[in-house]
């Protein structure tokens, strides 16, 4: 898998850190250490922190505060929405229907800045993974 230099994760990824599962841990661990060592710049959009707490707070709230001091530690790269990455986005919803803004806004940020979109959401990847800047977290390496 070759990555781009920017990479951009989604909600998906970072529940992983927090809300331990089975699947694809290895790979989010691996993905976690290699951001917070720096080998990674890792980009989110702005709505990034809102939907990661919304399913922390509903899932772990005993928890989701000591979470959220890590993420806002964490030297992400935060982009507001544009004119140029919604068009992008928007043109992915148009070619895929069943595809949300939300889960394009994270995709055509990473078409943008010409990085790689890492997600661990097998269903939007089948969709899309024709159109690249794209990767599944299990395959993360």
């Amino acid at each position: 898998m070759k990555l781009g230099s920017k990479i951009i994760i989604d909600a998906s990824v970072a529940l992983k850190w927090a809300l331990p599962e089975e699947e694809d841990m290895e790979q989010a661990l691996l993905l976690k250490q290699d951001f917070v060592s720096r080998k990674l710049l890792v980009a989110v959009p702005a709505h990034f922190m809102t939907e990661v707490f919304n399913t922390l707070f509903r899932k772990n709230p005993s928890q989701a505060l000591s979470f959220l001091s890590f993420f806002l530690m964490a030297p992400f790269q935060y982009y507001s929405l544009s004119l140029e990455v919604a068009s992008i986005a928007g043109i992915l919803m148009k070619k895929h229907s069943k595809v949300s803004f939300y889960d394009a806004f994270y995709h055509a940020l990473a078409i943008h800045k010409e990085g790689t979109f890492v997600t661990a959401d097998e269903q939007y990847y089948k969709a899309v993974k024709k159109e690249g800047h794209i990767v599944l977290l299990k395959n993360y390496k």
